[in-house]
């Protein structure tokens, strides 16, 4: 009975450490001025999607090219994933 337990609470601070950082990243961006994980509030007063706006529209100067970028990552990532895929098929028909 208490292994049960403690592995529930195991697993209970487990999951919290691993969503923490995903709330504090959703905490940030629905802030106004992005600056609430230090001051101790739990949610905005007035939660705005405004940075999800200007990242998605480009309105700021340091995105501007924040698409072609981000294309430009998945194509690396794609042709990676091409390069990895064909080497561990032949990886796997050489030790047949």
């Amino acid at each position: 009975m208490i292994v049960r337990l403690l592995r529930l609470v195991l697993r209970f601070r487990l999951l919290v450490w691993a969503l923490l950082p995903t709330y504090n990243m959703l905490l940030i961006a629905l802030d106004e001025e992005g600056d609430t994980e230090y001051a101790g509030i739990i949610w905005p007063a007035e939660p705005t999607l405004d940075a999800f706006r200007v990242v998605l529209t480009g309105d700021y100067w340091y995105l501007q090219h924040f698409w072609l970028k981000f294309a430009n990552s998945l194509f690396i990532a794609g042709g990676a994933l091409v390069i990895a895929a064909c080497a561990a098929f032949l990886w796997q028909r050489r030790h047949e």
